[in-house]
């Protein structure tokens, strides 16, 4: 009788246990937890796409003018850690949207996108471009690998 009365309290003090220590108990040993960004170390970098469309009289050479000027901030802002750019083109199968071209740079975190933002050469090309833009729009996405 008391084998029993034993075995029923050390079953009963198992079954009591903090379901988190039963779960870790299942996890493999080799085998890595996955990490979601919000709780790494280390943030993944920020894509930001600014898109462009042009008032209807805006030069080819205004144009030009603004995707060399575009291009030439990733000189001058150290902030900005890749840089691409693309004019858009229709595709009869899908809604293209109303913009005429694409920049895509890569940033590593918020904080390096308002110091990219406030600089004195991002400023003057704002300044010398915005004349010629009917509409703009941008988008920054946390990017996934």
């Amino acid at each position: 009788m008391q084998r029993y009365l034993i075995i029923g309290s050390m079953l009963l003090c198992l079954s009591c246990q903090p379901q988190e220590s039963r779960v870790s108990e299942q996890v493999q040993p080799d085998v890595e937890p996955k990490v979601t960004p919000a709780l790494s170390e280390e943030s993944p970098p920020i894509q930001r796409v600014v898109a462009f469309k042009f008032k209807e009289d805006a030069s080819e050479e205004a144009i030009q003018a603004h995707m060399k000027y575009f291009e030439s901030l990733q000189d001058s802002i150290p902030q900005i850690l890749s840089y691409r750019a693309g004019e858009t083109f229709p595709a009869a199968y899908e809604n293209t949207g109303d913009y005429d071209v694409l920049h895509y740079a890569t940033f590593e975190s918020e904080k390096a996108i308002e110091e990219y933002f406030n600089h004195p050469a991002h400023q003057r090309f704002i300044e010398v471009n915005k004349d010629s833009w009917a509409n703009v729009i941008v988008l920054n996405s946390q990017v996934r690998e």
